[in-house]
C-alpha cells in the first residue's frame, strides 16, 4: 500500500526517504524485502506534510483488514 500512495501521489522514494533512511531500505520495504514496520513512519510523515493523513490511515487500515 505504501508504494500505491507513494506513486498515486507522485512522488519519488527519496522524497518520502527524506534523509531519514536510504532510499535502497525504503525500497526494499516497498517491496516486500523488509517487515520494518517502522519506515511505515515515513509515509505517515509524508502524509502528514500534504495534509492527507487521514487517506492515508483509512488506506493503510483497510489494506491490514482486508489483506493483512
Amino acid at each position: 500500500y505504501c508504494k500505491k500512495y507513494r506513486v498515486d501521489n507522485l512522488r519519488t522514494v527519496k522524497d518520502i526517504a527524506n534523509g531519514e533512511t536510504s532510499i535502497s531500505t525504503l525500497y526494499s520495504f516497498e517491496y516486500g524485502q523488509s517487515n520494518n514496520f517502522n519506515h511505515v513512519a515515513l509515509y505517515i510523515k509524508f502524509a502528514i506534510s500534504i495534509g492527507d493523513e487521514q487517506n492515508f490511515m483509512a488506506g493503510l487500515i483497510k489494506e491490514v483488514k482486508y489483506n493483512g
